[in-house]
């Protein structure tokens, strides 16, 4: 099993535009197998 750490401190850049990463967005995609999801910059 993977373990989660939160860690509030860390900011990730995104790699299309030159932001720190503060808000993600995510749009859910609905496949024959189940869910899945897809994750992206609030900015760009």
């Amino acid at each position: 099993m993977i373990e989660l750490t939160e860690k509030d401190e860390v900011k990730p850049l995104c790699p299309y535009c030159p932001a720190a990463i503060d808000e993600l967005w995510f749009q859910q995609v609905r496949i024959f197998f189940g869910r899945r999801y897809v994750y992206f910059c609030s900015i760009c």
